[in-house]
């Protein structure tokens, strides 16, 4: 029984055709243009689809306040202050007005001198906070201004996929509403 099946394969064994794939260069070239083309179409998509999808549920940025942090200060019925309530500093919010404009230049100076370069996100900066972590062991802040504010006023300490995805998505809707 068993020399029969081994005569049988030999059999097949000898009339089965391998299969080849022969491409010369040019076009194996592009084949591989073709699919890396509509990999990054297909990944734009998803991004685009991500994005969407994160920032449906997100607050409106025209209306970014934090109320944390400030002092707290109590009133008599006339309105004089009796008490100035307040933790570790004595924070009282100010108009944008009401800062000298060389103080706002100043902090952007400092802060992120590409600010009016950028539409809130600065890949050079990544790249540069990236590089820095793994060459010398630190990591060097890649945030912009934005961002910052975004994750200071806008997120919650809690930090995973989810979250950083949503705050990139709030990041793109905040830098269209200024």
């Amino acid at each position: 029984m068993t020399q029969d099946w081994a005569r049988v394969w030999q059999k097949r064994k000898g009339r089965t055709r391998r299969l080849s794939f022969k491409f010369d260069k040019a076009e194996l070239w592009k084949y591989l243009g073709i699919f890396a083309l509509f990999g990054t179409l297909a990944s734009v998509f998803l991004i685009l689809i991500l994005f969407a999808w994160f920032s449906k549920d997100l607050p409106n940025p025209n209306r970014v306040v934090r109320r944390d942090g400030y002092s707290t200060k109590i009133n008599d019925r006339e309105g004089n202050t009796l008490y100035d309530l307040f933790t570790d500093v004595n924070r009282v919010p100010v108009d944008l007005k009401d800062v000298p404009i060389t103080l706002q230049q100043a902090t952007i100076a400092i802060e992120d001198k590409d600010f009016y370069k950028h539409q809130g996100f600065s890949t050079w900066g990544m790249v540069r906070g990236f590089s820095r972590l793994f060459t010398r062991g630190y990591a060097q802040g890649g945030s912009t201004l934005t961002q910052q504010l975004v994750k200071n006023v806008l997120l919650t300490r809690n930090w995973c996929y989810h979250s950083r995805l949503s705050a990139s998505s709030r990041r793109m809707r905040f830098c269209r509403c200024i």
